[in-house]
């Protein structure tokens, strides 16, 4: 029987809870448009650790959307693309289907993506190559890769969409955080002026939790973005995710069985479906059949093996060896529910919280470290803890219940870090 859990990388869940909330804000945001015929409203900013189920939650959004009538342009933003293209390339594809002869507003869009380079011939759309700075968007246009350039595009397409019976335009952008600072600050000033002009445009954006500072740093008005926090799942909402997709093809959890793999995920809508597939795989359940403690306890360590071989090992190659230090103490000082203070932390390593700040906030921007508050860090996944403490070296010096390393040695079957 085929798994009803979804690990990959933006993959739906076959039961999708604890988002309610967000979808609701952003309905309200497209009715909104709908109905008035303007923006007049900042971007919507997901923002969350990798996992958390922000490229779905943006899916989620764009798919309610397109039923209420919006055309949809979707990108990811990068750091070796410019980001301001890509929005052109996204706007270009889903304005594409409104390509028609003498249709005057198509034209003067067509105008505006050819100074971003971006061409559609028949349906089809092209990158044509880097941008010219010196160029310009047709006799007194603006410079091509300016601000007001994109303005002007989105401003179009926008009401192209809605002259061709739809009810404006939404904007999605993943990976935010990604772009280039003087691009993101493009984009930024962008949909700023094409809001300030009252186009039927709407924008989503996820990014990790250093997006907010990274887009204030671009533009400062983007503190009065609309940001909103995916956070863990609540116990009932990881039951939830957990169970229903398995007691929908008639397959149950023992209770102490959903227990082991509920405390292991940590409220992770990654890895609640990860561990309910690798015990699907282990458990290889028929109709009526019931998951046990000893399925979850073989499906716990193959997930701990694959992350520790992947995912883990290359989050800790993004640390320098000074970050390193700070995740050890971190790992070292975590209390029961996965939460380590600074000053526990600062104890492990000597230092004051003003002396570890600098390597925190890296550590929160790369997106291995969450803030749970003044004062208060986490890991962004469970497990993470366990790997950290597994490479270290096993003969630590006491100080008040803490352990605070001198070296590092890998264990049988453990990949060594390199400091």
């Amino acid at each position: 029987m085929q798994s009803p859990y979804h690990p990959g990388t933006g993959a739906r869940p076959g039961v999708l809870v604890g988002r309610e909330a967000v979808f609701s804000q952003a309905q309200a945001l497209v009715e909104r448009v709908r109905s008035t015929g303007r923006g007049g409203a900042a971007a919507l900013v997901l923002v969350g650790v990798r996992g958390a189920g922000k490229t779905v939650s943006l899916d989620v959004i764009g798919e309610r959307a397109r039923a209420a009538g919006f055309v949809v342009a979707s990108t990811t933003f990068s750091s070796v693309t410019d980001a301001g293209q890509e929005v052109a390339r996204a706007v270009a594809q889903a304005m594409a289907p409104f390509q028609g002869p003498g249709m005057p507003q198509w034209d003067r869009v067509r105008q505006w993506l050819a100074g971003w380079n971006v061409e559609v011939n028949a349906g089809i759309v092209r990158v044509s190559g880097n941008l010219a700075s010196d160029s310009t968007r047709g006799t007194g246009g603006p410079a091509a890769g300016s601000s007001a350039a994109l303005a002007d595009l989105l401003s179009e397409s926008a009401e192209l969409a809605v002259q061709r019976q739809a009810s404006g335009l939404l904007l999605l952008v993943d990976e935010i955080q990604e772009a280039k600072l003087e691009d993101l600050a493009v984009v930024a000033n962008a949909v700023q002026l094409t809001v300030r002009a009252g186009a039927p445009l709407l924008v989503v954006a996820a990014g990790l939790p250093s997006a907010p500072a990274t887009l204030m740093e671009a533009a400062s008005f983007a503190e009065r973005f609309d940001y909103w926090e995916l956070k863990r799942l609540t116990p009932a909402e990881s039951e939830v995710a957990l169970l229903r997709p398995a007691a929908q093809v008639e397959v149950g959890w023992a209770s102490e069985a959903a227990t082991l793999a509920l405390d292991f995920a940590a409220g992770s809508p990654y890895m609640i479906q990860k561990i309910g597939d690798e015990v699907w795989r282990v458990a290889s359940p028929r109709r009526g059949a019931r998951i046990t403690h000893d399925h979850v306890t073989e499906a716990v360590t193959e997930v701990l093996e694959s992350l520790a071989s992947g995912m883990f090992r290359g989050r800790l190659a993004k640390a320098t060896p000074a970050q390193r230090d700070l995740l050890v103490a971190i790992a070292q000082s975590l209390d029961k529910d996965g939460v380590a203070s600074t000053a526990a932390v600062g104890e492990c390593l000597g230092k004051t919280a003003p002396q570890m700040s600098r390597d925190r906030q890296a550590l929160i921007d790369k997106g291995l470290v969450a803030s749970e508050g003044y004062g208060r860090m986490s890991f962004t996944m469970p497990g993470f803890a366990e790997y950290v403490l597994s490479i270290i070296d096993q003969a630590p010096h006491r100080i008040e219940g803490l352990y605070v390393t001198t070296e590092r040695q890998a264990l049988p079957g453990r990949p060594d870090i390199e400091p």
